[in-house]
Formats: C-alpha cells, sequence, structure tokens
C-alpha cells in the first residue's frame, strides 16, 4: 500500500497543475522533475499507468455487466485509495486533449453516462497496456520487427551489447529536436560499443506518414543506427504513449534508465556513459 503522504504529495501536485494550466497535467513534468522524490514518482508513474488502463476497463464493464464500473470497484481493481480514482476521472474528464469519454455525476462522482463510439476509438488508437514505472532490472523485451529501410531488426541482435532504443514518430516535433542528439551519441559512442536503434510508431499509431517521408528523414539527419518499425506487440510489451521514450540497456540485456521526453545532449550522453 502506497504511503499517504506519498499520495497526498503526488495528488497536490496534479492538482495545482490542473489549476494553474486549464486542465492540462503533463506526466514527463511530473516524471523527469525535481519536485517529487523517488517514492512519489513511482507513484506518479502507477497512476499514469492507470489513467490509460481505466478506458478499456469501463468498456469491459460495459460489455459484460451493461453498465461502467462503480469508483469502488474502479479503486479495488487497481488498489488505489478512491481519492486517486476521483482525480484520475476528473483529469480524464476536464483535460482538454481528451476526447469526452463519458459524464459523472457532480454529486457523487460515478460515471453514469459513457460515449461507447468515443471509448472504442480511444482504446483502439491509444491502448491500454501502459507501463512506466518497474521497468529498472527488468530484461528487454523481445522483437524481431520490419527494418525501416529493409530487411528485420531483431532483439537478438542487442545481446552482449549496451543498447539505447529510442522510440520516436516522424512528425512529432520533439522527437525530431532530439534526433540530432541521438545521432551524436551514436556517432560518439558506437565506436565504444553502444548499440543505437530506432523505434518507429508512425504505422502503430495508424498515423498517415508515407514510408518514403520517414526515410527522407533520416537520411536527411545523418541517422545510421538501425531504424524498425513497430508492431502492435512489442508496442505493448514497451508499453509506451509518450514519444519520444529512450530505453537505456546494459550488456546484460537489463533496463537500466527508461527516459521520457525531450532530455539535452549532455543528459543523454550523462546516461549513456554508465553502460559502457
Amino acid at each position: 500500500m502506497v504511503d499517504g503522504d506519498v499520495q497526498q504529495r503526488v495528488h497536490a501536485e496534479v492538482r495545482e497543475m490542473m489549476r494553474t494550466r486549464e486542465g492540462r497535467v503533463v506526466f514527463t513534468d511530473l516524471w523527469n522533475g525535481d519536485r517529487l522524490n523517488a517514492a512519489e514518482r513511482e507513484y506518479a508513474a502507477r497512476l499514469y499507468e492507470v489513467f490509460f488502463a481505466l478506458p478499456a476497463l469501463v468498456r469491459g464493464e460495459l460489455r459484460s455487466q451493461g453498465r461502467p464500473p462503480s469508483l469502488a470497484a474502479i479503486a479495488a481493481d487497481y488498489g488505489l485509495a478512491p481519492e486517486a480514482v476521483d482525480l484520475l476521472l476528473s483529469v480524464m474528464t476536464t483535460e482538454p486533449r481528451m476526447p469526452k469519454l463519458f459524464r459523472r455525476d457532480p454529486q457523487s462522482g460515478e460515471i453514469v453516462d459513457v460515449d461507447v463510439s468515443a471509448l472504442d476509438a480511444f482504446v483502439k488508437s491509444r491502448g491500454s497496456e501502459v507501463r512506466v514505472s518497474g521497468w529498472k532490472g527488468r530484461p528487454l523485451p523481445e522483437f524481431s520487427l520490419p527494418a525501416v529501410f529493409g530487411g528485420t531488426l531483431s532483439s537478438a541482435e542487442l545481446q552482449g551489447k549496451p543498447t539505447l532504443v529510442f522510440l520516436w514518430l516522424t512528425r512529432c516535433p520533439i522527437c525530431r529536436r532530439v534526433t540530432p542528439s541521438v545521432v551524436a551519441l551514436d556517432r560518439r559512442f558506437g565506436p565504444r560499443g553502444l548499440k543505437v536503434v530506432g523505434l518507429n510508431a508512425d504505422d502503430v499509431l495508424g498515423l498517415n506518414v508515407a514510408e518514403a517521408e520517414r526515410e527522407s528523414w533520416l537520411r536527411e539527419n545523418g541517422a545510421g543506427y538501425a531504424n524498425a518499425r513497430l508492431d502492435a506487440a512489442t508496442r505493448s510489451a514497451l508499453g509506451q504513449n509518450i514519444f519520444p521514450a529512450f530505453f537505456l540497456v546494459g550488456r546484460d540485456g537489463r533496463i537500466r534508465e527508461l527516459v521520457l521526453n525531450e532530455r539535452s545532449l549532455g543528459e543523454l550522453e550523462a546516461l549513456v556513459k554508465p553502460l559502457l
């Protein structure tokens, strides 16, 4: 059970974000910043994971029971306090970037009306298997994927090599900003054994990006490291909905760190060097 002080601290940070950013909650600001300690970051990550799992749970309950789950049932399913569930549902219904999936009773907070079409579309596009916490020490999930320039890219090729796995989208502005840093890391540390791998999520997210556009972007930026196209199974295994994301993997094949969103070249260098 999460310590009560940890819960209160994280809940307060989320509410403050909602208050000062017109309902917007940016998880990576909690994850990457220094306002939360390690325990608080892990709890914030758990809330983020449940946030994306919730729509699939609501859909499942609608199909099997004919009604959405109660707040108490959601809390029990995920091992969260009721106030945590209430907070997540508040974010879900007020975040301006979220589709309107359901409506809540203003007094009880219970889900009383669901837009089934919007719910289905959200689960299909965003999935439900999101994982941010607990990666350290886990083995990198196995994969065999179609390489961008032909052939395949397999996790078996990474055995015994320190590896930086870069999850990216072709048209993502932040991904575009960090690509030169990834290229620099490959050129600087590749001769020392670092394996850099790019995994592109355009296709699996249903984005309308032509293969020629993706290839052109890589060529124009001198990205000589291996790149492949994510499939649904690998995306689910990696559990990411934030792009860019970086998995830093040791020679033993185990993940040392998950880094989300934009980081400077200096910050990425500092994370890569201990792997070599």
